[in-house]
């Protein structure tokens, strides 16, 4: 009887450990940019690639079994915003808008904690998503877990683009959607807690839906509204600034007095002069020899 007992509390303690959801996180240190990107839903050169879907445990399968999503997210940051970018690769785009964007159809959710999960406070969190309506437009809002207070999407006559700077974009041709965030760090944090400075450490959970019903989830803050999964991330430094060294310009050298040439012999004078010579050493010679004819 004993042996069957500890049998079947060993099976249950494998089960446990493999079945419950791990409470590891990634941890990842983010590159701070000295130039923003520009929100276009194109990829900059400021970004550093997070990780490529399914590349890390943190990404649960509940709503994606044979994890079939495809993708990418990038990340950088800098003393105003942190900036998301997540492209991902699905046949259909079929975004569902109930006024606001709706987790039934094609869109992106951020789902962060300003710091680590253990000092979770709902006015230093957020979660929000984005996408591209039907009729075209660039649609978001915030989600219930942010207080109603701080839901603007609630406020009907404040401008999404006064708030977060966010757009998406389909390329039917390539099949990808393109997701791009500039988050505010004031948003982020609406009381001032923390500072978001090289060496602060933050909690990052996100989900795609793609096809639907397939969602690629990235920890659990979202599905589950739980933070035991996801990213750790810690701002870092930017990279350094190389200047390029400019060559002086040399000094001009002193300038040099040359002599002044010597004169040049004025060929033409002296030829007169040897002429009249020679005419009178001539006529001196003729007049001497006619003295001495008459001599003789």
């Amino acid at each position: 009887m004993k042996k069957i007992a500890y049998i079947l509390l060993t099976a249950f303690v494998l089960t446990w450990i493999f079945c419950i959801p791990s409470l590891a996180f990634d941890e990842f240190t983010v590159q701070k940019t000295n130039t923003p990107p520009v929100i276009d839903g194109k990829l900059d050169d400021c970004y550093v690639k997070l990780h490529d879907f399914y590349d890390t445990d943190q990404f649960p399968t509940d709503s994606d079994s044979n994890k079939e999503g495809k993708g990418a997210t990038y990340i950088t940051w800098d003393d105003n915003n942190l900036y998301v970018y997540i492209e991902a690769y699905h046949n259909n785009y079929e975004p569902v808008n109930n006024p606001k964007v709706a987790a039934s159809g094609s869109c992106m959710y951020l789902a962060i904690l300003a710091g680590l999960p253990e000092a979770f406070d709902e006015d230093s969190q957020i979660q929000l998503a984005i996408n591209l309506s039907d009729e075209g437009k660039q649609e978001y809002k915030y989600t219930a877990s942010v207080p109603e207070k701080d839901r603007y999407d609630s406020v009907e006559d404040i401008s999404p683009t006064k708030l977060i700077d966010y757009i998406t974009v389909r390329d039917e041709s390539k099949k990808i959607t393109y997701y791009e965030i500039a988050l505010p760090w004031n948003q982020l944090d609406r009381t001032g807690t923390y500072k978001f400075v090289e060496g602060h450490k933050f909690t990052f959970n996100y989900i795609v839906v793609m096809d639907p019903p397939i969602i690629v989830q990235y920890g659990q803050g979202l599905m589950n509204d739980i933070y035991d999964g996801g990213g750790i991330l810690t701002l870092g430094a930017a990279p350094a600034v190389i200047v390029e060294e400019v060559e002086e310009a040399a000094e001009p050298e002193a300038a040099v007095t040359l002599p002044a040439p010597a004169p040049v012999p004025q060929t033409g004078d002296n030829s007169a002069f040897m002429v009249i010579v020679l005419a009178i050493i001539f006529a001196s010679a003729i007049l001497v020899t006619t003295k001495k004819i008459k001599v003789k």
